[in-house]
């Protein structure tokens, strides 16, 4: 008798508010990649998420698998907590969702010359002296 072929599914979205959870308001994120390693460790499958962030591994067969996400640069990750899932697979396997927050843009500290003036409208006047 030949072994069940199995699939395991998920989502890769966008967790806005950091809580974990795909919230409705939260969506699936577009061309992330995901590995499924066997053993971990060893990639051999990769899956990109299509445009609602949903990603698939199918006609598997039983057995340990790692589905570990590829973090995007600029993301901080929120679940899972290690970035991957172990799986024994003995059934199909859904809603293994990977959540990701957009990490903040870095601050510009800028430090300009004392006679400087900064305009309301972002732009700087520059004070300079002609030479004598």
């Amino acid at each position: 008798m030949a072994e069940p072929m199995l699939l395991i599914q998920g989502i890769v979205y966008g967790d806005q508010n950091g809580n974990a959870i795909m919230d409705s308001n939260e969506t699936g994120l577009a061309n992330w990649t995901i590995n499924l390693e066997q053993p971990p460790g060893n990639v051999i499958s990769r899956a990109t998420t299509n445009t609602d962030g949903r990603y698939g591994f199918y006609s598997l067969v039983p057995g340990e698998y790692a589905v570990v996400e590829n973090l995007e640069m600029g993301w901080n990750l929120t679940t899972p907590s290690d970035g991957k899932y172990a799986v024994n697979l003995t059934s199909n396997t859904t809603m293994l969702n990977f959540g990701n927050k957009m990490m903040p843009a870095p601050t510009r500290n800028i430090t300009s010359p004392a006679n400087t003036t900064f305009l309301a409208n972002g732009s700087m006047l520059v004070n300079t002296t002609s030479p004598k």
